[in-house]
């Protein structure tokens, strides 16, 4: 039986400092410090993806108190288990748990450096498509990558201002400076 757990801050760590570490490269990856700061304050939640007794993946989201969706920031499932179609089994539990709808960001084929990140940047975007997500209305760059921003409708089916709830999450996860020089709208 597939199930969510949420991760307690030891676990955080343990997952932040293995599989995290190896499946996103460095400047990919919020610093943990912060990731611990917002679990506390109740604006991040970490899950490790189960089937049964045994964890497959992880999932991470910033969520603000009283914001409608929430930002997948990390998606990932075992190197070992990737391609069993965990990912898409995971998806509807995912998205039970944040009703109000998901945001996530995907780096943009377009802006690829070469055909094989194309290909794979692609494959990705594709991936959350058949997971039933869809264009938010607009891109962003982000630390000088360009991202694709998907939205996953929540289940009211209302869109909202999905800019202004990406913007206030930035806002909160980036302090002042970082997010002035970091963070640049582009259109969808």
């Amino acid at each position: 039986m597939l199930r969510l757990l949420d991760l307690d801050e030891e676990q955080i760590v343990r997952l932040y400092r293995g599989p995290l570490h190896a499946d996103f490269p460095e400047e990919e990856r919020r610093p943990l410090e912060r990731i611990l700061r917002f679990h506390r304050e109740g604006t991040y939640r970490c899950h490790a993806l189960c089937d049964g007794d045994d964890w497959v993946g992880y999932a991470f989201f910033a969520r603000l108190p009283g914001g409608r969706c929430a930002l997948l920031d990390y998606y990932a499932m075992r190197p070992g288990l990737r391609g069993k179609g965990y990912g898409s089994r995971f998806f509807p539990l995912l998205a039970a748990a944040y009703p109000g709808g998901i945001l996530a960001e995907v780096e943009s084929a377009a802006t690829a450096p070469s055909e094989a990140e194309r290909i794979h940047r692609q494959r990705r975007t594709d991936f959350y498509r058949r997971c039933g997500m869809e264009d938010a209305g607009f891109g962003c760059r982000l630390f000088g990558v360009v991202y694709d921003i998907l939205w996953l409708p929540g289940a009211d089916g209302l869109r909202g201002d999905l800019q202004g709830q990406f913007d206030a999450l930035y806002r909160h996860m980036l302090p002042g400076a970082l997010y002035q020089q970091n963070l640049c709208y582009l259109p969808g």
